[in-house]
C-alpha cells in the first residue's frame, strides 16, 4: 500500500517548529507546510509571492527566525 505520513502528523507529541515557506515555492508545495498549521507549538508563515528559501526576503526570515528561537530557548 501507499505509504503515509498521517499516523505522525495526528500525533500531539511534537517539538516547537517554525515552518517559512513561500506562495511561489516550486519545490516544496504549499500543503506541505500548511499540514503543520494548528499543531502544538507550532508557528506556520507563509511569504506572498515569495520561493523557496524566501531568498529575495531572506533578512526577513532571518530576524524571524532568531527572534523564534530566542523565544524558544527563554521558555
Amino acid at each position: 500500500g501507499a505509504h503515509s505520513l498521517r499516523p505522525l502528523l495526528d500525533k500531539d507529541d511534537n517539538c516547537p517548529m517554525l515552518i517559512i515557506n513561500g506562495t511561489a515555492d516550486a519545490l516544496v508545495p504549499i500543503e506541505d507546510s500548511l499540514v503543520f498549521s494548528g499543531r502544538r507549538d507550532t508557528v506556520v508563515m507563509m511569504a506572498d509571492g515569495e520561493t523557496h528559501c524566501v531568498v529575495s526576503k531572506w533578512e526577513d526570515a532571518v530576524a524571524l527566525i532568531t527572534g523564534w528561537l530566542a523565544r524558544e530557548a527563554a521558555g
